[in-house]
């Protein structure tokens, strides 16, 4: 059956559709149709065509992070492994967690090693060496480094131990923006509805916008909230992780 003549059998007026794109290539597109009768405009039909465009780069960031979670699955598999002795550092060279392996290595316990950094546990002559190494990682000036040394149990028994040591970027730290407006504010039982997709106050809104910001501000793994303002208005806070480089 014609599309026409299937949207007419339901009862719809109004259809729009837009692509998404990448690169000149379409992705997908989208279609919207309504039992109402709807007039579009030049700066609407922009909006949505800029829309499609981000929505392709969002499958390209997204289909990025899948492959980041894969890459997280196989690092966890490591800290799980009952081969290798595995422990994680702060910037401050204190021990944060160490997997079964290391525990059973060193015979320290989460809590004890907590209280330790890894020069504490090193030998006399060999321990300076590893603090040079550390500021080296500190200051940016290496990434990693690997070595042969010693370690001294919890027992006072010395082992060999070929070390690997990485630096990871600290993610942790973000950006905080908050917007506030002295309008008339947001009724509390629209406060958790705004940003749902078509939902609008206005007489001819289109429910799209703060769907939209939403959308992008989670794309980089953002959060928009919306509260009351404190007097009157509305507060929009945006928060954005840290780590993102520049061109993204």
């Amino acid at each position: 059956m014609p599309r026409a003549e299937a949207a007419r059998l339901q009862g719809f007026k109004t259809a729009f559709a837009f692509p998404v794109i990448l690169d000149n290539e379409v992705l997908a597109v989208f279609e919207f149709f309504s039992t109402g009768r709807h007039l579009t405009d030049r700066t609407s039909v922009d909006a949505f065509h800029k829309l499609g465009k981000f929505l392709g780069d969002v499958f390209v960031r997204k289909r990025t992070q899948t492959e980041l979670q894969t890459s997280e699955e196989r690092w966890r598999s490591l800290l799980d492994s009952p081969i290798f002795g595995v422990k994680l550092l702060d910037e401050n060279q204190r021990f944060i967690s160490s997997n079964q392996a290391y525990r059973t290595m060193t015979g320290y316990s989460n809590e004890e090693l907590r209280q330790l950094t890894p020069l504490d546990i090193s030998v006399p002559g060999e321990r300076e060496f590893n603090e040079a190494l550390y500021k080296e990682l500190q200051k940016g000036k290496r990434q990693h480094f690997e070595i042969i040394k010693r370690l001294r149990c919890k027992n006072g028994k010395l082992i060999w131990i070929n070390l690997y040591v990485f630096a990871v970027s600290d993610r942790t730290s973000g950006a905080s923006i908050t917007i506030e407006d002295s309008g008339t504010g947001i009724a509390p039982e629209n406060i958790d509805r705004i940003f749902n997709t078509f939902f609008t106050t206005k007489p001819h809104g289109m429910g799209m916008g703060l769907a939209i910001c939403r959308s992008i501000v989670e794309s980089y793994d953002g959060r928009l909230t919306a509260s009351p303002g404190h007097r009157h208005g509305a507060v929009f806070q945006v928060v954005l992780p840290a780590g993102r480089s520049g061109g993204e």
